[in-house]
């Protein structure tokens, strides 16, 4: 048992040494915002600035990517040579692709990003064809059933987040910190920890006044950061891929390092641009980054420790 113990740390130790650095960072980061929400909120305001504007747009692109990694698997997975199968999951592949495409596009104009759709769709659609590609290459020849319990880990994963994400956005009704600069006869802030008191703020302001009455209960979704937890993504699909052949494992650890780099930007941006205070930002962090120790990280050690070649 000992023996096992010492074997599985001397293999494992780099990625859970980032993975618990990433996570200290995070609570720390998080405690300190919980008493400085407004503070940090007030002084780094500068929706103007290029990184804001980038994380408005493509912030959540990680989200799409794994949309179309998930695709490439569903058309590579061997279908038995049953028709209906193979049409299927052809259906399935070019419809997630599809909207990964789509939502790439249309969610980086929609975001408060500034940026064209002439342009986002040529960004778009270069992305996609390397993201198709690259994901195809890679895996090609690793066996159906490993993609399969892979694509399954990876789904469970961006569906939980997001669902989660979606469900508690509207019940929290934190007001976003853009409404300390656009409404002026009250003060809009609430601290994280007022669930539900946000509705009662938004009683109180006519929404003729905000920049976008349009999108009025929008400004009341502050908690958690969708941007921030869809960025996360980045870390949990690269490395459960990477995990995927014995060859590449070794490279885990470094995908980690990047997705969690990638995560922590985007909440710096997301703040930049007044969407969201630190402690939305690390709470979004922080709910893809523990789906991803509850799922996705069982199943990378457990492929860590055989010797399967894909």
């Amino acid at each position: 048992m000992r023996a096992k113990i010492v074997n599985f740390l001397k293999t494992n130790w780099p990625l859970l040494l980032v993975l618990f650095l990433v996570y200290l960072v995070a609570t720390v980061l998080f405690v300190y915002g919980h008493f400085n929400d407004r503070t940090v909120a007030l002084d780094a305001y500068d929706p103007t600035s290029i990184v804001a504007r980038l994380v408005a747009g493509y912030g959540p692109i990680p989200l799409f990517l794994t949309m179309m990694v998930l695709g490439v698997i569903a058309i590579v997975i061997d279908s038995r040579h049953k028709l209906w199968l193979t049409i299927l999951k052809w259906l399935i592949g070019v419809v997630l692709i599809g909207a990964g495409l789509y939502f790439m596009v249309f969610k980086a104009v929609e975001y408060r990003s500034g940026y064209p759709l002439a342009a986002t769709l040529v960004v778009g659609l270069l992305v996609t064809l390397l993201t198709v590609a690259g994901a195809y290459w890679f895996v090609r020849n690793i066996s159906s059933s490993l993609l399969l319990k892979a694509a399954i880990v990876i789904a469970a994963i961006a569906i939980l987040e997001y669902g989660i994400g979606e469900i508690v956005k509207p019940l929290w009704s934190r007001p976003r910190p853009y409404l300390l600069f656009e409404v002026k006869d009250l003060d809009p802030f609430l601290p994280w920890f007022m669930p539900g008191a946000g509705k009662d703020i938004k009683a109180l302001i006519d929404p003729m006044t905000l920049f976008d009455p349009a999108e009025f209960s929008d400004y009341f979704k502050s908690f958690p950061s969708g941007h921030t937890s869809h960025s996360l993504l980045l870390l949990s699909t690269s490395t459960i891929l990477l995990s995927l052949k014995p060859k590449s494992r070794k490279y885990v650890f470094v995908a980690a390092i990047v997705g969690a780099l990638f995560g922590f930007f985007v909440a710096y941006g997301r703040i930049l641009i007044g969407a969201h205070y630190l402690t939305d930002t690390m709470a979004g962090f922080s709910l893809t980054f523990l789906l991803y120790l509850f799922i996705g990280l069982p199943f990378v050690l457990k492929l860590s420790g055989t010797a399967e070649n894909s």
